[in-house]
């Protein structure tokens, strides 16, 4: 026969396993009840997000190839007065 320790701690066992499948139960239905409303939103934000990042991905193109143009354009222009220089001066 148990004595009365052993059944006290069997209880509070039980009582505290209750209160952890409570606990664990409620958040699963919350997130099984939820889970879909944040998918949907999720899945709106990323293509939201695609969106600005392929924007931004376009405008570093844009902005590296006009800089590239200027620079191109600037050393032209040195060279052509640099030939006009020496071609004056001989």
């Amino acid at each position: 026969m148990p004595g009365v320790g052993v059944i006290l701690v069997e209880l509070a066992m039980q009582l505290t396993q209750a209160a952890m499948i409570g606990a664990v139960l409620t958040a699963a239905v919350k997130a099984f009840v939820v889970g879909p409303f944040v998918r949907a939103c999720d899945a709106t934000m990323h293509t939201a997000v695609l969106g600005m990042v392929a924007g931004m991905a376009l405008d570093c193109v844009i902005i590296f190839m006009s800089e590239r143009r200027g620079y191109r354009n600037a050393e032209e222009e040195r060279g052509g007065r640099q030939k006009k220089f020496s071609h004056d001066h001989r």
